[in-house]
C-alpha cells in the first residue's frame, strides 16, 4: 500500500507548506499565507526558486507547514497517471518534468489567458 510509504508522507508534508498566498484563482494552490525572508522577499525571490540545483530555500525551507493542507492532499488519495487527476492528491510514481521555473511560466501564461 503506497500510502504507508514514508516518502509519500514526507512529500505531502513538504509540499503542504505555505509560500505565497493564493489570490483566489487557485494558481498558488490555495495557500493561506505569504511568508517572507529576512530581506522581506518572498519564496519567488528566494534562492531555491531561482536555482534548480537548490532543493530548499536557505531561509524559508519549503515554506510554513500548513497541516490542514497536508491533510487535504493526503486524504485526496493516490492519483493515477493513466487517467485524469484531481487538483489535489498524490502518486508514488515518477515522471519526467520541466524545471519548476518553466512549469511556473507555462502555468502563469495559462492563468493570464484564462483570467486576463
Amino acid at each position: 500500500m503506497d500510502s504507508r510509504r514514508h516518502e509519500v508522507m514526507k512529500a505531502v508534508l513538504l509540499n503542504s507548506g505555505d509560500k505565497v498566498e493564493d489570490s483566489g484563482d487557485g494558481f498558488y494552490l490555495r495557500m493561506n499565507h505569504t511568508i517572507f525572508n529576512e530581506q522581506n522577499g518572498t519564496w519567488l525571490s528566494g534562492n531555491a526558486y531561482i536555482d534548480d540545483e537548490m532543493p530548499l530555500d536557505i531561509q524559508l525551507g519549503t515554506g510554513h507547514l500548513n497541516v490542514f493542507r497536508a491533510y487535504q492532499q493526503f486524504s485526496a488519495g493516490q492519483q493515477s497517471p493513466t487517467s485524469s487527476v484531481d487538483n489535489m492528491g498524490w502518486d508514488y510514481g515518477t515522471l519526467e518534468s520541466k524545471s519548476h521555473k518553466e512549469a511556473h511560466r507555462d502555468t502563469e501564461a495559462q492563468r493570464i489567458a484564462r483570467y486576463g
